[in-house]
């Protein structure tokens, strides 16, 4: 017998696109510096695209998570 499970989870997320004012690279350099993991902030927190050390990603807070990433793309269907 096979038992495929599959979870859903809703996610209330709200898109601040001014407020990151550097690229991702600089992020990363900073959050390294301080010894800090990026490994949640590497992707999209919406479609999981990778950013580019020269992408400026959007800052996103997720319900009960905290603060992630987002990508441009999806900030823009996001606020549609």
């Amino acid at each position: 017998m096979k038992i495929t499970k599959v979870t859903k989870k809703t996610y209330d997320i709200n898109f601040y696109p001014n407020a990151i004012k550097f690229t991702f690279g600089e992020f990363e350099q900073s959050r390294k510096k301080h010894r800090l993991s990026v490994s949640k902030f590497e992707k999209c927190f919406i479609c999981g695209h990778e950013f580019a050390d020269e992408e400026t990603p959007i800052m996103v807070t997720v319900g009960r998570l905290g603060n992630r990433m987002a990508c441009k793309e999806c900030c823009v269907k996001g606020e549609m």
